[in-house]
């Protein structure tokens, strides 16, 4: 998705970040992972869904932020079994996140919004946002994104929603269509062995499990029936959200 009139590191010259540096307050961090999400889903996906959503918050809150490279690989250590994931260590993970608020830093910048796509960076954002408060001084807001969006989520029947299909398949194919294919996509093939661990279990018990031990074909949930319509109403909420709170964050910085 290309967006127009956003401070995006990647794309911008030296002269041109340091011109947005003087205007901008927030530094936006894209967070997602290179792992599978079933047989139709593109590996990348949660780190282009981190990437594209950044751009659109940073669009609507210009020109108060100014988006970072993007973490494109998270902890994925639990999808390993399937070919193609790549995982960090939650130390690697955190030191990179480390890393590039420190260069921020450098340049006056003491507030951050982590935008995170992939559920199993949670903790790790968690630990080193409050680590980065002790080390630097600066805040670090997170943010899994379908937490902002709870009440569009609970409106999806139970057996559609998962890992590989909605809601996220549904915000990947408005944001970038190509990262799906639709003709591959398949049903969760889920064998959960306890009752009370699973995805759609209404009362949880805390219990990691690797995924292949619970799903044969690596997703979750039923993705028949999904559409960028159900995508559009997740992220335009998202950008929504994220504005109010980015503008109530900075209003001191």
């Amino acid at each position: 998705m290309n967006i127009e009139g956003i401070y995006l590191l990647p794309e911008m010259t030296w002269p041109e970040a340091e011109a947005a540096y003087k205007v901008a307050k927030l530094a936006i961090i894209p967070v997602g992972s290179n792992e599978q999400h079933g047989p139709g889903i593109k590996l990348k996906v949660d780190g282009a869904q981190a990437y594209e959503l950044a751009k659109l918050v940073a669009k609507q809150v210009h020109p108060l932020a100014v988006v970072t490279p993007p973490v494109h690989i998270g902890v994925s250590f639990h999808h390993m079994r399937f070919p193609g994931t790549v995982t960090l260590r939650q130390s690697t993970f955190m030191a990179v996140v480390e890393d590039i608020v420190t260069s921020l830093h450098r340049f006056g910048f003491k507030k951050f919004l982590l935008i995170d796509t992939h559920g199993g960076n949670k903790h790790a954002c968690n630990v080193v946002a409050m680590d980065l408060k002790e080390k630097l001084g600066v805040e670090v807001a997170h943010t899994l994104y379908i937490d902002l969006v709870r009440d569009v989520v609970a409106k999806i029947p139970a057996e559609k929603r998962g890992h590989g299909a909605d809601p996220g398949l549904a915000v990947a194919l408005y944001l970038d269509e190509d990262l799906v294919h639709m003709d591959r996509l398949a049903k969760g093939d889920e064998h959960w062995p306890y009752k009370m661990i699973g995805s759609r279990d209404q009362w949880k018990v805390d219990f990691p499990f690797y995924t292949h031990e619970v799903t044969a074909n690596g997703a979750f949930g039923d993705p028949e029936g999904t559409g960028k319509e159900l995508g559009k109403e997740i992220c335009d909420k998202v950008v929504e959200r994220l504005g109010v709170f980015i503008r109530d964050f900075v209003k001191n910085a």
